[in-house]
């Protein structure tokens, strides 16, 4: 209908995120008010990370459903000392102790030698997260489409994914965009983005924490901030979860990452054949700009890895 198009095309064009017409048109000069959300800890955007008042910093990029509110509470327990081990509030859209300005953050993009990560996930598990985090389990409208209702006889994931597909152009919260249209798809600046993608977490969970600085913040206290977790760390590798940075675990083999909805071992459940073909032809930018194969059915998300280059 005309009103939800409208709709959509009004909301589409004052959401603030990397990739969208607002902050490609007001995050050009140092100085815009739009740029301070690169000051925060916030999924979605960019940011810079430091660990202490003497630390360059790494940007850093979370994309919303990929692991974000666990690596915002890592990132904010490690730059606080004496907190790992106290339970927090998740830490979206807040100031890190040592805060960073606009104009740091712009210097940090023009240097190369600034480390940049870009967290992603498999779209197919992202969107079946989205809808058990945000529609299903915790309903939280704002984040839905526009015009979809969660209502009999709209109550299921076949519903949502019916009606992306049928109205694309409804999605305007990052938590159901596209990756390829958040940070993680948005160049920062004089370098790539090195791209980290949640199911090959073993290959660089222990680099990541150990060049950010908050080893500490990952070893132990996780099922304090996540009391269904199962592990006391944020990632559980072969070696366990003593995590030390001085001395590498040499052992192979997949990791155990935390998770609120389970949707990686839920894709079966609720997905379809059919359901399956129509989000991969909704995510197909994300499928090519982050080197995934489409999933199939009865399939370990890990073989859908293509090589990043």
């Amino acid at each position: 209908p005309a009103w939800r198009v409208a709709a959509a095309k009004r909301l589409a064009a004052t959401q603030l995120y990397d990739g969208s017409p607002a902050v490609q048109r007001h995050c050009e000069k140092a100085d815009e008010q739009h740029c301070k959300y690169h000051t925060v800890t916030h999924a979605g955007f960019s940011f810079l990370y430091r660990q202490n008042a003497n630390d360059t910093g790494a940007l850093v990029c979370l994309s919303p459903k990929a692991g974000s509110s666990m690596w915002l509470q890592a990132l904010h327990r490690g730059a606080r000392p004496g907190w790992h081990d106290r339970p927090m509030p998740r830490r979206h859209a807040m100031p890190l102790p040592w805060p960073s300005t606009v104009e740091m953050y712009h210097a940090a993009r023009a240097s190369a030698a600034t480390p940049r990560y870009a967290i992603v996930r498999h779209p197919h598990a992202r969107l079946l997260s989205g809808w058990l985090g945000k529609v299903k389990n915790h309903p939280q409208i704002g984040t839905w489409p526009v015009g979809f209702a969660a209502s009999q006889p709209n109550r299921s994931f076949e519903a949502l994914v019916s009606y992306v597909w049928r109205y694309p152009y409804t999605i305007v919260n990052p938590h159901f965009a596209q990756q390829s249209a958040l940070c993680a798809g948005t160049p920062p600046g004089a370098a790539p983005w090195r791209v980290l993608r949640i199911e090959e977490v073993e290959t660089w969970y222990e680099e990541l924490v150990c060049s950010l600085g908050i080893a500490h913040a990952v070893r132990t206290g996780w099922t304090k901030f996540d009391p269904a977790s199962r592990i006391p760390c944020m990632v559980e590798l072969a070696c366990g979860c003593s995590l030390e940075c001085a001395r590498r675990c040499q052992q192979r083999g997949p990791a155990r990452h935390g998770t609120f909805n389970n949707a990686d071992n839920l894709m079966n459940k609720y997905y379809t054949p059919r359901l399956v073909r129509l989000v991969a032809t909704l995510v197909q930018p994300d499928l090519d700009a982050f080197r995934y194969a489409a999933w199939t059915m009865g399939a370990p998300l890990a073989t859908t890895l293509r090589p990043l280059s």
